[in-house]
């Protein structure tokens, strides 16, 4: 249980992804913070053509909410993983709301992505390779055997048995580090190192996201920030 939210202000927006035996794998609702109470917040209840989004009281909650400095310039996004408490369906005078105590609060800077070092063996890792003389249409997607090694909003990192040039496009598929689904994109090689080891060379390849749907990014920071939680909690010592 988290006893404050510093940064947390009324009248922000906020996507709102929920846990429930309804919900859509990676939809975001757009909603706003009406009230804060202690280590709760009340938000504006997600709707979906018009109607309430199903939810019931237990399922958890997860809200990205932009936050702004005095200034009005952009400031850490901050992560809220929450379980709902209340819900308030409203009526003709007032709005329908839900209550949402915070378990856990993450923030990250929105131009110095958060990167997580984690293993993950991409479902499918391509290069996009053309013939000598073809054209850029003409190519084609070319298997490539990597490991991811790190994500963040930015990016993917992978070691690779073959050499990838820089400026190369990569499609890559790989499970979310927490949640179900998957995260698909293409994204841009920026650096290929070679790291040799006795008699065999292996390649870091740090790429970079060009073209990346909005809520695609944020599902990935997301999922990356929830898998620290869970790193956190099984690290905390056991009384």
């Amino acid at each position: 249980m988290v006893a404050t939210l510093p940064g947390i202000k009324v009248g922000l927006n906020c996507t709102v992804e929920l846990d429930t035996d309804e919900a859509v794998e990676g939809e975001g609702f757009k909603s706003r913070i009406e009230d804060i109470r202690d280590d709760t917040v009340v938000i504006g209840w997600p709707t979906r053509r018009g109607m309430n989004v199903s939810v019931a009281v237990g399922d958890m909650a997860y809200l990205t909410v932009p936050t702004f400095d005095s200034r009005g310039q952009a400031a850490p996004t901050m992560y809220l993983d929450g379980e709902i408490v209340q819900r308030t369906p409203g009526g003709l005078q007032t709005m329908a709301t839900l209550q949402i105590r915070v378990l856990a609060v993450g923030r990250q800077q929105q131009r110095a992505h958060f990167r997580l070092y984690i293993k993950l063996q991409p479902l499918e890792c391509a290069m996009w390779h053309r013939g000598f003389g073809a054209s850029e249409a003409e190519g084609a997607w070319r298997p490539v055997a990597a490991t991811v090694t790190d994500l963040s909003g930015g990016g993917v990192g992978l070691e690779s048995e073959t050499e990838i040039p820089e400026g190369s496009r990569l499609r890559l598929r790989f499970p979310y580090p927490m949640g179900s689904g998957c995260f698909l994109t293409e994204t841009r090689v920026a650096k290929c190192i070679p790291s040799t080891a006795g008699s065999r060379t292996k390649y870091k390849i740090g790429t970079q996201f060009e073209q990346i749907d909005k809520q695609l990014r944020e599902r990935l920071q997301r999922c990356i920030h929830r898998f620290q939680i869970e790193q956190r909690r099984r690290e905390r010592p056991r009384i």
